[in-house]
């Protein structure tokens, strides 16, 4: 794998000097080309220099992290956002599947960053995709609803509701909606879990998390196994099988 050649942007000192020798002792091929404290000199080296991957921080005087971007034409990097605040909507970054570190960084979540870029490396950052993200930090309906999916030349965005359910596959995730495309992303079942509770997906085994507007049948054999519109069984398992129940148990019968 190629060196992994990086810029830190932040206007506090500390932060940049804290993170470069984070990144340092991780011990991988990583090249810090540049630290700033100044973003505006920031986005003038930013426009001119080929580099991978751009750890922005959001909340900067006279040039927020989100303004950086926004001044720039296309991008031909990856973002990790790093903020203290916690107040900026987490749910916006996993629905544009762009990384975030909360500060003070974690070391593990860093390493999973760069992790997270060398599975991706052809997937960078686009301006479709930071404007869904904008859209979504500010609560625009027109774009809430989606979730963004990386794929060979860039990204597609699906609506959440034409999710079926969600597969488990190691590290990664199958996402199988209604058009019968099946998209793998590399997130964890429980990363997908996290991203989509709040939209009533429920977790029914380790491997699958599923949409209950597209369960056709709930069979009571074997303990318990949903059928959903594309035809497939999935076994509730028994650690699982209570928070479904609780679903059951609100829906309308007959």
């Amino acid at each position: 794998m190629k060196k992994i050649k990086v810029i830190l942007v932040d206007d506090e000192r500390y932060c940049t000097e804290t993170l470069a020798m984070q990144i340092n002792g991780l011990g991988m091929d990583v090249e810090i080309l540049a630290k700033f404290n100044d973003s505006v000199d920031a986005l003038a080296f930013i426009s001119t220099t080929a580099f991978d991957l751009l750890f922005l921080d959001i909340e900067m005087p006279k040039m927020s992290g989100f303004d950086l971007l926004s001044r720039l034409g296309e991008f031909h990097f990856d973002v990790v956002f790093t903020t203290a605040y916690d107040r900026y909507a987490i749910k916006a970054f996993r629905y544009s599947a762009l990384n975030y570190l909360l500060k003070p960084i974690d070391d593990l979540e860093l390493r999973k960053s760069f992790e997270l870029h060398a599975r991706n490396k052809e997937k960078h950052l686009n301006r479709e995709l930071f404007s869904h993200f904008l859209g979504l930090l500010s609560g625009d309906a027109n774009v809430s609803g989606r979730v963004a999916i990386p794929v060979d030349d860039g990204y597609e965005f699906i609506k959440v509701d034409d999710i079926i359910r969600c597969e488990a596959d190691n590290y990664y995730t199958h996402l199988i909606t209604t058009d019968g495309s099946d998209k793998l992303v590399c997130r964890t079942l429980k990363e997908v879990t996290n991203l989509l509770k709040n939209s009533g997906f429920v977790r029914i085994h380790q491997s699958h998390l599923v949409n209950p507007a597209h369960i056709r049948r709930i069979s009571r054999r074997d303990g318990g196994t949903v059928i959903t519109i594309d035809n497939q069984a999935l076994r509730v398992s028994k650690v699982y099988r209570p928070a479904f129940l609780q679903l059951v148990a609100r829906i309308s019968k007959l």
